[in-house]
């Protein structure tokens, strides 16, 4: 079992790496892929795959945000 507030601070924690990961990755991968020798089309392509684990990352970061807040607010403070 896990005290309600350990589990809080866990899911901002997770909340906080959802936010970070994948634009910092995302980032690294459209400033290193130009000097790559990858052709243009593939490197627009692998940069639109970014572009939709960013979305998917976003709502990973709203469901985690749902879960805390939800948690947050429960009566039992052992989970």
């Amino acid at each position: 079992m896990i005290p309600k507030k350990k589990l809080v601070d866990r899911l901002g924690e997770l909340m906080e790496l959802e936010r970070s990961l994948v634009p910092l990755l995302n980032r690294h991968m459209a400033s290193s892929l130009p000097f790559s020798q990858v052709n243009e089309a593939k490197i627009k392509a692998i940069l639109n795959q970014f572009q939709k684990c960013a979305i998917t990352q976003e709502k990973h970061a709203q469901i985690l945000k749902q879960m805390r807040q939800e948690i947050g607010a429960e009566k039992n403070d052992v989970f």
